[in-house]
């Protein structure tokens, strides 16, 4: 004797409590995560008539994050949940199994998810890097200019990275560029524009960190354009370019010439001359100081008005 079809619906509808399924987990059963974070996302569909009230939550070690998540679903609809699983060294090489429990109104369901951590052999450039608005100060007494490039570098991955700089590009060929980080120098060599040294400056990021570091751009001729900054970083290479401008530096000197040549002339001369030859000294002195004050003032107008 055979079975019906309404015969067969009426069974199912037993079986179920009366209760037609409304709620549905919609998503991949596998993530590989490798040295950086991976996002995974998924559908919980509510195929009722009525908007229904979600809670997600998920069981699997290690750290992780909700990206997004809605509060309902309405109607015939779906929602988007988005996880962010984050890599850690204690995971490399190894799986588990985390459990995804959705909760739509009074209904709920649980879904498995397989997670691959990838072994230690991944060595990649997981770093951000991006410049800051450069600081252009004179060094007194050097007759150069002292460009200060701030960059900020991010990293992604829970391993730490080096950033190499290896070569500059785009300025005069006196201008020279130096590590220096936080106000404290750091390794590095002095290397010309264009030089292409294979170490200049090393800097270190930790895992998943933030922080940011200073190259010194110095050198007497006047610029204004584009520098370009080439790090190594993983054996990847990452350029990051910045604008600076800058006017030729002046070589005030310190006066030690000066004041060497009077201690000279102060040799020949008689006591009975010297009161006046001191004055004459301090007279020179005055008019000096009031020729570099000029001389800075107008340097610092034309600057104000540029």
């Amino acid at each position: 004797m055979g079975i019906s079809m309404k015969a067969l619906a009426l069974a199912l509808a037993i079986l179920l409590g009366g209760k037609a399924i409304a709620l549905s987990i919609d998503g991949p059963s596998y993530l590989s995560v490798g040295e950086t974070p991976q996002d995974y996302s998924f559908f919980i569909e509510n195929s009722s008539s009525s908007r229904k009230q979600l809670d997600v939550s998920l069981v699997a070690p290690g750290r992780q994050e909700f990206v997004s998540k809605p509060k309902s679903i309405g109607p015939k609809s779906k929602g988007e949940v988005r996880l962010r699983f984050f890599p850690e060294s204690a995971f490399k090489g190894t799986s588990y199994t985390a459990k995804i429990a959705a909760n739509l109104g009074s209904e709920n369901v649980v879904k498995n998810l397989t997670i691959s951590y990838a072994s230690d052999d991944e060595d990649r450039c997981t770093v951000e890097l991006k410049p800051k608005e450069p600081l252009i100060n004179g060094k007194e007494g050097t007759g150069k200019n002292a460009i200060s490039v701030a960059f900020a570098a991010k990293n992604a991955s829970y391993k730490p990275k080096k950033l190499t700089l290896t070569e500059m590009k785009g300025g005069p060929q006196d201008w020279r560029a130096m590590a220096g980080g936080n106000g404290k120098a750091e390794q590095g060599i002095n290397v010309g524009n264009g030089a292409g040294n294979e170490a200049l400056a090393e800097f270190g990021i930790g895992g998943f960190e933030e922080r940011a570091f200073v190259i010194w751009v110095e050198g007497q001729s006047a610029f204004d354009g584009e520098l370009e900054f080439i790090f190594d970083c993983a054996g990847e290479k990452i350029s990051v370019r910045q604008e600076v401008s800058a006017s030729e530096a002046e070589d005030k000197g310190n006066g030690t010439d000066m004041l060497s040549g009077f201690a000279v002339v102060l040799q020949d001369i008689g006591s009975k001359d010297f009161e006046f030859a001191l004055n004459a000294f301090l007279v020179i002195i005055a008019a000096v100081l009031l020729i570099a004050f000029i001389a800075r003032l107008v340097h610092f107008v034309n600057r104000r008005n540029r």
